[in-house]
């Protein structure tokens, strides 16, 4: 990373850093000395501990993450869902593009408003390091299903309002971006903000949860509990526990 942000090599434990899903306890203390900052501990352990609609994150939170480096080929058939930016996404060509990519492979879309802070995504520009700066807060776990793609085995009813209401949202976004004049973020809050209120609020879902019943088919939490590959298992959290 650039000089100007806190952080000590010599404290990276090379192969004593690495970790799996089983056994990652280790990595947070490995992610605070690398940082040095108590924060790269208190902040995900704060994250973890808070209710969904509670979870806020600051632009460094973005880069103080667990990177996975898969250890075998990862194929298609293992990708459980997609997460597409509404900003860029939304109301655009490359929007439909995705939404087909997804149709095609049988993937769960979800939607997210993500960082809404302007940064150009048209030439694969990387922000990795900008986003450290943005003050934030950002809300940690806003996303949306495509409603079209509940139509599938998920045991869930879409009802013909949600998709008539994500289709319309879709279309007037498609129109405002044909507009003279670029849209800003503040005009991207706006859209995602009445797309949240129109659709049913079983479309909003936060990331899967240790109480799922089965993380491999799991992919996030509705409001009825686990969203999993064979329908919705209602479940509530009793506990959690980091062991370091």
């Amino acid at each position: 990373p650039k000089p100007s942000y806190a952080h000590n090599c010599t404290a990276f434990q090379g192969h004593q850093g690495l970790g799996t899903f089983q056994a990652l306890d280790h990595l947070f203390e490995v992610n605070e000395a690398y940082w040095a900052s108590p924060e790269a501990f208190l902040r995900p352990l704060e994250r973890l501990l808070a209710s969904d609609d509670a979870t806020t994150m600051k632009g460094e939170d973005f880069v103080r993450y667990f990177e996975i480096l898969p250890a075998a080929q990862v194929t298609f058939p293992d990708v459980k869902f997609v997460i597409a930016d509404f900003p860029s996404l939304f109301g655009t060509s490359r929007g439909v593009r995705v939404r087909r990519w997804c149709q095609r492979y049988g993937w769960l879309l979800l939607w997210s408003l993500g960082l809404n802070v302007g940064f150009s995504t048209n030439h694969g520009m990387p922000h990795f390091w900008d986003a450290f700066n943005q003050p934030g807060p950002f809300r940690g776990r806003s996303r949306l299903i495509d409603p079209e793609f509940l139509l599938g085995p998920w045991g869930v009813n879409v009802s013909s309002s949600d998709l008539d209401a994500f289709n319309a949202s879709w279309r007037l976004l498609q129109t405002k971006r044909s507009a003279p004049l670029p849209l800003r973020p503040a005009d991207f809050h706006f859209e995602w903000t009445a797309l949240e209120a129109k659709l049913s609020p079983d479309l909003q879902i936060a990331p899967v949860r240790p109480y799922c019943h089965d993380l491999d088919l799991c992919i996030g939490v509705t409001r009825k509990g686990c969203l999993c590959k064979e329908g919705t298992q209602v479940g509530t959290p009793s506990e959690s526990m980091v062991i370091i």
